[in-house]
């Protein structure tokens, strides 16, 4: 097959949709495929990553995003698509780039639309609700979704924004490198010496990953008498204030890791992370962690409580009362049977099984298409 991914909101410091991105794409083209991926991102010049097609394609800064890029003019992507006349596009945006599907599909060509966030929760609290952004939204992703031949979601949290269950969306979880994350990266404690009980957050500083709330937990523990040290691994627009509000705290700002290696070290060293984000549409954060041998504490809101079993940590109420009590709990419990058991749930999971489902998903639309199967788009009007 021919399979094209064509993603927006992609920067070098992006999270778990880049990651989906290098991780899914390298093995299509491992499992004999060819494969290119087109973006808006100007540092990722045109060439071939990993064996992947990688087709740069001028876009605009999105405005109060923190450095996020759109695609905006549609004849340049028109004509690469065209050129290439892929067999399925995958395509990472059910907004900015809503009208693309029906194109696709005038031509011949079916979308399989991966929804790899929550627009409507993310942008709540951060846009003035007089503002009719909710229906706007909600109308791009009904659209998009409409005229795609399937819809992928990796959490039960992320299918909600489409309404009612239709037999086009699938539930496809995200996986984790369990080589690069596993509890052996943890440092020797026998040769630290006693130090504060390690705590880590892993994220963009933005509002919607709350990562203030991570901070203040700190500052309730520290008042308890509790001896934690808390490393903030991520960078982001808040990251001055997130200082300010750290000042004189046990907290430590590393900023943007590139090599999962040393993100991995981290989690692995931790006793706990701290995940308050309530808009996670699965939690690569949490399920990395997890394969370190790290218990999380997260919000019920959101789609990464749906990560946590039994003994892998904990679904707290988003403050910092609850998540100081979450970490005491966690450290009360024996941290050598919570590392298996994270590390065996964590197994679970994994990007080639992720790669293998997205496969099977791409293969069956491309083959309904060539067999002139799209009943559910002439059931759509279109």
């Amino acid at each position: 097959m021919r399979i094209v991914q064509v993603a927006n909101f992609v920067t070098p410091t992006s999270g778990g949709l880049r990651r989906t991105l290098e991780a899914l794409g390298p093995r299509y083209v491992e499992a004999g495929h060819r494969c290119t991926f087109v973006h808006p991102d100007p540092s990722r010049q045109s060439g071939v990553v990993s064996g992947v097609r990688v087709e740069q394609i001028a876009g605009a800064s999105l405005p109060m995003s923190g450095g996020y890029r759109v695609i905006t003019r549609r004849v340049p992507l028109q004509r690469l698509l065209t050129a290439i006349r892929p067999d399925v596009v995958e395509l990472s945006d059910k907004t900015t780039l809503s009208w693309l599907p029906e194109w696709l599909w005038r031509h011949g060509i079916p979308t399989v639309l991966f929804a790899h966030d929550r627009h409507d929760a993310m942008l709540d609290g951060t846009l003035p609700n007089w503002l009719p952004w909710r229906s706007a939204i909600s109308a791009m992703a009904t659209k998009t979704a409409a005229s795609s031949a399937a819809v992928v979601c990796a959490s039960d949290f992320c299918a909600e924004q489409f309404g009612e269950p239709f037999d086009r969306l699938c539930r496809v979880p995200l996986g984790v490198d369990l080589d690069t994350f596993h509890p052996r990266r943890a440092p020797d404690v026998r040769t630290l010496g006693p130090e504060p009980i390690p705590l880590a957050f892993v994220g963009r500083l933005s509002p919607e990953k709350r990562p203030a709330l991570a901070i203040e937990a700190v500052r309730e523990l520290v008042s308890r008498g509790v001896d934690v040290k808390l490393r903030v691994v991520g960078d982001g627009p808040l990251r001055g204030q997130l200082e300010a509000l750290a000042m004189g705290l046990p907290v430590m700002f590393i900023g943007h890791l590139e090599n999962r290696a040393s993100v991995a070290t981290i989690l692995a060293g931790a006793r706990a992370i701290i995940t308050p984000c309530g808009t996670e549409t699965f939690g690569l954060a949490v399920l990395e962690a997890m394969a370190c041998g790290t218990p999380a504490i997260v919000p019920p809101d959101g789609g990464a409580k749906e990560l946590v079993v039994d003994g892998t940590g904990l679904v707290v109420a988003p403050s910092a009362a609850a998540i100081a009590d979450a970490v005491g709990r966690i450290l009360e419990g024996p941290a050598g049977a919570q590392s298996r058991l994270c590390r065996t749930h964590a197994e679970q999971f994994s990007w080639d099984a992720t790669a293998a489902k997205m496969l099977e998903l791409l293969r069956d639309v491309a083959t309904q298409s060539r067999h002139g199967c799209c009943e559910l788009l002439a059931s759509s009007g279109h």
